[in-house]
């Protein structure tokens, strides 16, 4: 009471009484004195102007009451339009508690939006609402007292009705704080958190703010992006991949076809006649070197024989002949050989009367002796299937030639 009548104001007997035993002990009340007696003060009776009476305490709801009354006051003054924007307003100045009970927060006017400015500065003029001007400029807000938000049944209300929203809201900050200190795609929402944004969205669009909005907007557009990137890339593989089936077909085609010309041209070969047969293994067109290396020699006939697939061709094959100087000459052997007349020894089957001569089977044909060759000779020659050496196993001058055994 003192420091009231130092200012000329006095109290009505009992009244400061009744004021202590409504505060209490409970924290946060002392707002709420100053509240009330604020209101006293403007109540003073004109006929007792200076004395705060306990009737004029009672009208305003006391201590508890007196801010609460005043708020409903002030709200039903508004008129529809204004009331949605102040119950929209007054929720943003609410930290909703997570266990804990709801707490004063202090909002900026770009979250609460520039578009109701006016009705800020009426609701301050009303004195619920403080407004202030941070370091930077920046205009914030906040409600006059805690004592507002745990009193007021329809502020109550309004945050029990929004209080997912405003959880999801606060969360939906924290990732808005980060993209605006780094504003890359890694940094906008993604999967479910953007999933239960754009459901908030489209719930509750006019209780976000612009930059709230944009956010959500933008990460929105992020996803699709990804997802046509994902697609179009699903599309490149599914084509690479039918080409890459495409390719084989064709290759396996192109396979099969040249398989199928390699089984034509064996079919031709099979069936080709004995002279274009003589005329592809004319060993008198070898060249020189070949002659000797009885393993090629061998392995030509052999297929050949394999080829006809008859062994009554296979005299035929044979029909090649080898001049005298093609033989190989060495020194110091006792075995001798006979040439013809044209200097060539034959060994095919026009020579079949020359064949196991040595068993004395036939009578071999008459042949010149070589009588200006005094040198002994060997004969290199080679059976056409066991690639084995055949030579003369002639005892004197008078020998003839081995022909090649073909038949089997």
């Amino acid at each position: 009471e003192q420091p009231a009548i130092t200012t000329g104001l006095n109290f009505e007997a009992g009244l400061s009484d009744l004021i202590i035993q409504s505060i209490g002990n409970e924290p946060g009340n002392l707002p709420l004195l100053e509240f009330c007696l604020l209101e006293l003060w403007k109540k003073q009776d004109a006929v007792n102007r200076g004395v705060m009476t306990i009737s004029d305490y009672q009208e305003i709801g006391g201590v508890k009451g007196a801010l609460v009354k005043h708020a409903d006051e002030v709200f039903e003054g508004l008129n529809d339009t204004e009331k949605e924007k102040a119950r929209r307003i007054f929720v943003q100045l609410v930290q909703p508690g997570q266990g804990t009970g709801d707490t004063r927060k202090i909002a900026t006017m770009t979250e609460i939006g520039e578009n109701n400015l006016d009705l800020v500065r009426k609701l301050a003029d009303e004195r619920l609402i403080v407004v202030n001007r941070t370091a930077t400029g920046e205009t914030t807000i906040e409600v006059v007292h805690e004592a507002l938000i745990r009193e007021w049944g329809r502020l109550q209300g309004w945050m029990n009705a929004n209080r997912a929203f405003r959880i999801w809201q606060e969360d939906l900050n924290g990732f808005l704080k980060i993209w605006k200190e780094e504003p890359i795609d890694g940094n906008l929402m993604e999967g479910n958190k953007l999933a239960e944004s754009e459901e908030w969205l489209s719930e509750k669009e006019e209780d976000l703010s612009f930059e709230q909005r944009e956010f959500v907007y933008n990460s929105i557009e992020n996803r699709e992006w990804i997802e046509y990137v994902d697609k179009k890339n699903k599309k490149k593989r599914r084509f690479l991949i039918t080409v890459i089936i495409i390719a084989g077909l064709i290759w396996w085609g192109k396979e099969s076809l040249e398989q199928k010309n390699r089984d034509e041209a064996l079919k031709s070969i099979l069936n080709i006649s004995d002279k274009q047969l003589l005329h592809v293994t004319d060993l008198e067109n070898w060249d020189e070197s070949e002659i000797g290396k009885e393993p090629y020699t061998a392995k030509s006939l052999e297929e050949a024989k394999t080829l006809c697939g008859d062994n009554k061709k296979i005299p035929s094959l044979t029909e090649w002949k080898i001049h005298y100087n093609k033989i190989k000459n060495e020194k110091d052997e006792k075995k001798s050989h006979k040439k013809s007349k044209d200097g060539y020894f034959w060994t095919s089957d026009k020579a079949k009367k020359k064949r196991n001569v040595s068993q004395g089977e036939e009578n071999p044909p008459e042949k010149e002796e070589d009588t200006n060759n005094e040198e002994t000779s060997k004969i290199i020659l080679f059976d056409a299937f066991e690639g084995i050496e055949l030579v003369t196993d002639s005892t004197g001058a008078q020998a003839d030639v081995h022909c090649l055994e073909i038949e089997k």
